[in-house]
C-alpha cells in the first residue's frame, strides 16, 4: 500500500503479501510473470475494484505513518530507556 493510494502487486505468502490481502490494498499474487500481467491487466480493467484498492490504500497508510507510530511508542520507549541510563 502506498501513500499515494496506488494498488499494491505483491508476492503471496509474504509479509507485504499478507498486508495488502488483510488490507485490500491490491493484489497478492503467485511469482511469476503470469500472474503479474493478470494483476495488472485486472487493476485496469475492473475500476471498481481499482478504486477500493486506492481508497483502503490511502486509509490504510496512515496507520503506517513513521510520525503516528513514534507518538504511539514515544512514551514507551522513552520509559524503557530511561530504565537503562
Amino acid at each position: 500500500m502506498t501513500s499515494s493510494g496506488s494498488p499494491v502487486i505483491t508476492t503471496k505468502g509474504t509479509e507485504s503479501g499478507l498486508l495488502v490481502e488483510r488490507t485490500h490494498t491490491g493484489i497478492a499474487i503467485d511469482y511469476n510473470v503470469d500472474a503479474a500481467a493478470e494483476a495488472i491487466i485486472n487493476l485496469l480493467k475492473e475500476k471498481a475494484f481499482y478504486k477500493k484498492c486506492f481508497d483502503n490504500a490511502i486509509s490504510t497508510s496512515k496507520e503506517y505513518d513513521w510520525e503516528r507510530f513514534m507518538q504511539k511508542y514515544y512514551s514507551l520507549i522513552k520509559q524503557r530507556y530511561e530504565s537503562f541510563a
